[in-house]
């Protein structure tokens, strides 16, 4: 259901209003016996629950996102900033020219060309499907740059700490890490607005009952039905 998160507070106030004004009407009766009131609140409430699931899926999915970006783009060491001096040593160590040089050369332009796609705040499927996509290609290409680095006929040694092969494959793993998080985090969050979907489209279409129950015993012109016609739920 595309609804922005915010629609549902409204949404659910405007039903609780609705409630409120059958309790006053003379002798109003349900067309079902869920459509009382006790029983619409008790919907309510647990779409209220839902919507706090969500609320708490969408700051575990932010929190996923920002570790793995800081992973690519925003730690001392991370693989954004370690590629200057990946290529400054290899330059150190055996020269620009030369097959290797090249190859670790092209695929260091490859991860520098791979940017990952920003996250929304707010995801999709497709927005997430894209980043994940965008991720997982720098991945690949950060440890194949690892396996090349590992086969240098001159040994790969530097003295930076970050650099090291043995720095570099934790680097990977951690990346690897935060992607599947990230996976894991959005997976909840759909659970959960597919639940919270579940008990609106069900409050929705009670909702409409009631209204139409309203119509059909006071009439199409009557106050009752003027009161409550216009919630939008």
């Amino acid at each position: 259901m595309a609804q922005n998160e915010n629609t549902f507070g409204t949404r659910i106030s405007n039903a609780e209003t609705l409630i409120l004004s059958i309790t006053k009407f003379n002798n109003f009766t349900p067309l079902e016996a869920q459509d009382a009131p006790e029983e619409m609140y008790k919907l309510i409430a647990a779409l209220k629950q839902s919507g706090l699931k969500v609320t708490e899926g969408l700051s575990k999915y932010a929190q996923a996102v920002e570790i793995r970006a800081n992973h690519f783009d925003k730690q001392a060491d991370s693989l954004k900033k370690i590629l200057s001096n990946i290529n400054a040593y290899i330059k150190a160590l055996i020269g620009k020219n030369g097959k290797e040089s090249e190859t670790i050369n092209q695929k260091i332009i490859q991860l520098r060309g791979d940017s990952p796609k920003k996250d929304k705040a707010n995801p999709d499927d497709k927005s997430v499907s894209t980043s994940q996509q965008s991720y997982a290609s720098i991945t690949q290409n950060f440890v194949e740059l690892i396996t090349v680095l590992s086969t240098l006929s001159k040994a790969y040694a530097p003295a930076n700490e970050y650099i090291k092969l043995e720095a570099l494959r934790a680097k990977h793993q951690a990346i690897e890490e935060a992607n599947k998080n990230v996976k894991i985090a959005y997976s909840n969050l759909s659970d959960a607005r597919l639940e919270r979907d579940k008990w609106y489209e069900d409050l929705k279409n009670r909702c409409q009952r009631i209204k139409n129950a309203v119509k059909s015993q006071y009439g199409n012109t009557s106050k009752e039905y003027a009161e409550v016609k216009g919630l939008k739920i």
